[in-house]
């Protein structure tokens, strides 16, 4: 997602931002034009995925009954 900012009726172009968004993965990067500072360039953020309770319940009773499976034979 990408937008530009008009400062002016003349088409003068103000700072463009642009916001990038993934799986696992948030970042922002601003760009200024004309001499404009802004408070942070190219800042990324990471993101760690964490497993809902639900799925480690399920992938532990696989794993047990896996387990079971294998004692019968």
């Amino acid at each position: 997602m990408a937008f530009r900012a008009t400062t002016s009726l003349t088409g003068n172009t103000g700072p463009s931002y642009t916001l990038k968004f993934g799986i696992g993965e948030f970042g922002n990067s601003a760009i200024g034009a004309g001499g404009t500072d802004l408070p942070f360039d190219n800042a990324s953020y990471t993101l760690s995925v964490i497993p809902e309770p639900g799925t480690a319940l399920l992938m532990g009773l696989g794993l047990a009954g896996l387990a079971l499976r294998g004692r019968r034979e």
